[in-house]
Order: C-alpha cells, then sequence, then structure tokens
C-alpha cells in the first residue's frame, strides 16, 4: 500500500530563504530515490515562515529506506537548526485505498 508522507516546518526568524534553498535541494535529490513515486516542497502564502513537505512512496518499506539514510538524516538535523517550532512529521495512508 502507497504511504504518503507530510511534513511541517517554520523557519525561525531570518533563516526563511536557507530554508527554501534547504528544502529545495532536499526534493531534488529524493525524487532519484527508489520507491519516491512523488515529492513536493511548498510555502505558504499566508505565513512566508511555514513550509510543508508532501511525498508519497511506493510503500512503507521504500520510505524507511529513505528515512535510514544519512542524507535523510542532515536534512531533518538541518531543518530543526533553520525551525523555531518542532519538526512535525505524519506518515499515513490515504482513506480511500
Amino acid at each position: 500500500m502507497e504511504l504518503d508522507v507530510f511534513a511541517r516546518f517554520h523557519a525561525a526568524p531570518d533563516q526563511e530563504g536557507r530554508m527554501a534553498e534547504v528544502l529545495r535541494e532536499q526534493t531534488r535529490a529524493v525524487r532519484l530515490e527508489p520507491g519516491c513515486l512523488y515529492i513536493q516542497g511548498c510555502r505558504s502564502k499566508k505565513d512566508p515562515s511555514r513550509f510543508l513537505l508532501f511525498s508519497r512512496w511506493s510503500d512503507e518499506p521504500a520510505f524507511q529506506v529513505h528515512a535510514d539514510l544519512p542524507a535523510t538524516d542532515r536534512f531533518i538535523s538541518t531543518m530543526e537548526q533553520l525551525s523555531d517550532q518542532p519538526v512535525d512529521v505524519h506518515r499515513s495512508w490515504p482513506v480511500d485505498g
């Protein structure tokens, strides 16, 4: 069963540009990973400090391979350093699937 992952980030003051750059770099790299069906980083129109990351994976094991990569650890660590709120990540399955 496909797995969707939603992540929310809130940039600390003056870190919005760097957070956007890191998110762009991550999405470009992850699109090439096996099992990644879709990934998109977004920035809120209402709150430009709020960023969202949506990804869809072929299944939970494919996402777990991604989650266990050193590059993913570095990404999360960097986003935590740039954030002024806790990073919020949710794994989910479609309700209609």
